[in-house]
This record gives C-alpha cells, structure tokens and sequence, in this order.
C-alpha cells in the first residue's frame, strides 16, 4: 500500500513539475524543487549496480582516477565536467564534475541539465513532435564519503539515458553531417520549432546530433532557457541550399505568428 501511495505521489509530482515547466509565450518556469525531487526512483533497476560502483571518494580527482575506478572516460573534458560510462552498465552515461569544482556548483549545473531536458520532453509530447528526442536525466545522490570537505556537503553524479546516435559531430563527412545534409522536411520542421522555442539549445552538431533512427536528440540540455541571436547559428552551413531557404521561411512564420 505504501509502494502504490508512493508511487502516486512521485506520478502527481512530476505532473506538477511538467506543469510548471510548460511553455506560455515563450517563457519556461523553472521549478524551485529541492534536489531530492530529481533523484533516480528507488525503484530504478540501476541502483543495486550504483551501490558497488562508487566507492573511492578520489575517483573524481581526474579523468585518469576516474577511469582507474573501472569507467570508460570520455577524452573531452568541458570546464571540468568528465563523461564516462560503466562496462557492464548498458543505455547510461555518467557525469560528474571534477573534485575542484565547489559542490554547489556542480549540483547547480546538473539542475540546468535536467530541468532543461524535462521542459523539452513536456514541449516534444504537447506538441506530438515525432522526430525529436531527449535524454531522461536524473540526479544520484553519492555516499557520504564523496562530501565536500571543508562544507560537507553532499556530493552527486548526474546520470544520462545514452542516445543510439551519430558518429562524426561537426566533421563535414561524418555521418551527422550528412544526415543534416540530407533533413527531411518534416525533421526540419520540427526542428526550426524546438529552436524557436529553445534558443539556448542551438548548438553544434555534437550537441544536436541524429539518431540511427533519423531523430534529432538535443543531448546537452545546460543552456536550455538562455537568448541567443540567429537561428542554427552552426547547423545552417550543413543544409542544402533549398533546405536553408525553407529554415528561414519557418522562422519567419514562427516570428509573425508570435507577434499577431
């Protein structure tokens, strides 16, 4: 009884959290829940593995502690932020600042993260787009030992629903670069409406990447609700030219629509 009244009260909670988060004139309002409320479910098929595989507090020292731990550790490192995935851990990836970096800070950051992926997710289903995707995120709340010395503050991992997605990320003959080259029309659509919407989201194509199953995921979700000038400012030099034409036709419908 108590696992099905719990059950309701996290569905009732994301429900309000989808609400707050729901598009008005172009405005998304963050939530102000606190942290617990974006951790990974109790009842995640992940947290027994979680339990047996963060266990040296040093492991977020470098990207080398970190892979000496057993991780796959991506080689870029944005600003300290490292990327890996575990071997046996099969559709996630893990995220984590390095030590350096004031727990605060990091907590804020991997907040940014899934709000932004929750407000996309809310604007993909009340918009039925069918060629858009984004990660599920949540929060992993680490063992006591990971707290931050001087403030002891409790330390967490962002973990992310890895994407079936593209090789090549900006290279001209990559396999992202060409699915972009090749964008369906109704891709496009879809597209130029989520950027619209979402000018923090226009990045490069490392960050906006197909799918193998020709969708567009928007894997970094950080900058979600910041204002940026133009209009795939870096995906543009990658469509043919008719399709360029008919991004710009898009957006200037978007705009008039906007300010009737």
């Amino acid at each position: 009884m108590n696992k099905i009244l719990f059950s309701a009260f996290f569905s009732l909670l994301f429900f309000i959290t989808f609400e707050a988060l729901s598009f008005e004139g172009k405005e998304f309002k963050i939530p102000k829940f606190h942290a617990k409320q974006y951790l990974l479910p109790d009842n995640h098929p992940l947290q027994e593995q979680l339990k047996a595989i963060f266990l040296d507090s040093l492991m977020f020292e470098t990207p080398h502690h970190w892979q000496l731990a057993g991780f796959q550790v991506f080689n870029r490192v944005h600003r300290g932020l490292m990327v890996a995935r575990y071997p046996s851990i099969n559709g996630y990836l893990f995220k984590k600042f390095q030590n350096h970096i004031p727990t605060t800070n990091q907590l804020d950051n991997y907040l940014k993260r899934i709000t932004g992926a929750l407000a996309l997710d809310h604007f993909i289903r009340r918009h039925h787009l069918q060629y858009i995707v984004v990660p599920k995120k949540w929060l992993y709340l680490l063992p006591k030992k990971f707290s931050d010395p001087k403030t002891k503050e409790r330390s967490y991992i962002l973990i992310v629903e890895e994407m079936d997605i593209c090789s090549g990320g900006a290279d001209p003959l990559g396999e992202v670069a060409q699915k972009y080259s090749h964008i369906e029309k109704e891709t496009l659509q879809e597209l130029c409406l989520v950027l619209y919407h979402f000018r923090g989201l226009d990045s490069m194509l490392h960050n906006m990447p197909f799918t193998y199953q020709d969708k567009i995921a928007f894997i970094d979700t950080e900058k979600w609700n910041i204002k940026r000038k133009g209009y795939l400012r870096h995906a543009m030099a990658y469509l043919p030219l008719d399709k360029q034409q008919e991004a710009l036709m898009i957006f200037q419908s978007l705009e008039k629509q906007e300010h009737k």
